[in-house]
């Protein structure tokens, strides 16, 4: 699942979601937006924090 998505569907803004990620909301605007890949620090946690519902492939996917 896209992390946008993922973030529609719980209801967690950009903001908040920063704030757990301990980053800005910038960088999570890029991620949501597909304008650039999390570094694999983030890629870990965001898996971590979603329980597994957005995964490294979920950025990866149709990049090549």
């Amino acid at each position: 699942m896209k992390l946008k998505k993922y973030l529609e569907i719980y209801r967690i803004s950009q903001y908040k979601f920063a704030g757990v990620m301990n980053t800005s909301t910038a960088n999570v605007a890029r991620w949501t937006n597909d304008k650039c890949i999390p570094s694999l620090r983030y890629l870990k946690k965001i898996k971590e924090i979603t329980g597994g519902r957005v995964t490294a492939d979920d950025f990866y996917e149709g990049k090549q």
